[in-house]
């Protein structure tokens, strides 16, 4: 069960990739849809939580513990993950700075194996390796191509000194993401509900770019391009965003988070199969794609043996 949970929340962050790249195509690049996607994050998940919650369909037992984890999570990765993220871009540009955001599954094993006690079996440490190998590898193709496409339209992003300082902001999103999802697990050792683990974490996504934008005095000129006119994308990928940490925290509540990790790790390698499927971007598909595939349903394979 776990495993499904930790595949579906793969498959809602990849499509919601696709929904804000047309969105913030309709939109003429003037909004990338991040403040009103955890807008609506916010309000759904409020929804999943609490309304359950009000018709006594199960019993909450609250956790200042959990609660503090919970934050801590949604600070790490949707707050300075993404920040650090989204700095990293502006310096190395989109491809490569999410290509190194890849590593970020090493980072949540290496919390979860030290601080949460998870141990692995030979057959699970082979197939994460091979998970873990398959996202690398994807990273790796995405780097080079992104170099090569630089090169070849004189593309700079910034001088040697501002492209290692992009590098090194882009691992530091890779920690904060890994160890923003160890948490996640580690608050459900607390307080086990998902819903409010997700929703916790939304909560504090918003209240971290509300003030960010705010202390910059951006707010204003944020909320007019995000809201003057409606986005069918960016609802579309408010409500995959809403579900993919959701799924996240669920297949948390069933297995390990070393294992979740991994396979919700595979979401580029997703991207580009609902890439090949929704957008037939049949170019996509070269050998490498297809050996990465094989590395990850090898790997998934291998760890739902292991469970």
């Amino acid at each position: 069960m776990g495993i499904l949970f930790a595949f579906l929340s793969a498959l809602s962050f990849a499509v919601s990739n696709i929904m804000v790249k047309k969105g913030i195509e309709k939109s003429s690049g003037e909004s990338n849809g991040y403040f009103v996607v955890i807008l609506i994050n916010v309000f759904l998940l409020g929804l999943v939580f609490l309304v359950p919650l009000t018709l006594g369909m199960y019993e909450f037992v609250f956790t200042w513990d959990g609660f503090l984890l919970f934050v801590l999570a949604g600070l790490f990765t949707s707050g300075l993950g993404r920040f650090a993220l989204f700095k990293s871009i502006n310096h190395i540009g989109p491809s490569r700075a999410s290509a190194i955001k890849n590593a970020a599954p090493i980072f949540t094993i290496i919390y979860a194996l030290l601080l949460l006690g998870e141990t692995l079996n030979f057959l699970s440490i082979l197939g994460i390796l091979l998970l873990i190998g398959a996202i690398m590898l994807q990273g790796l193709i995405i780097f080079f191509q992104s170099k090569q496409n630089s090169q070849t339209q004189d593309v700079h992003y910034d001088n040697m000194r501002g492209q290692w300082l992009g590098y090194l902001i882009g691992i530091s999103a890779a920690i904060c993401f890994g160890i923003g999802l160890a948490i996640r697990g580690q608050g459900l050792i607390y307080l086990n509900n998902a819903y409010f683990g997700a929703w916790v974490g939304a909560i504090t996504a918003f209240v971290f770019i509300f003030l960010y934008e705010a202390v910059r005095g951006n707010i204003g000129h944020v909320l007019y391009t995000h809201f003057k006119s409606f986005n069918a994308y960016f609802l579309g990928a408010g409500i995959l965003t809403s579900l993919g940490p959701l799924f996240f925290f669920i297949a948390a509540s069933h297995t390990q988070v070393s294992y979740v990790s991994v396979i919700a790790g595979t979401e580029p390698v997703l991207t580009i199969l609902v890439s090949l499927i929704i957008l037939r971007n049949q170019e996509m598909l070269t050998k490498f794609t297809i050996i990465v595939v094989l590395l990850v349903l090898s790997g998934t394979a291998m760890i739902v043996l292991a469970t």
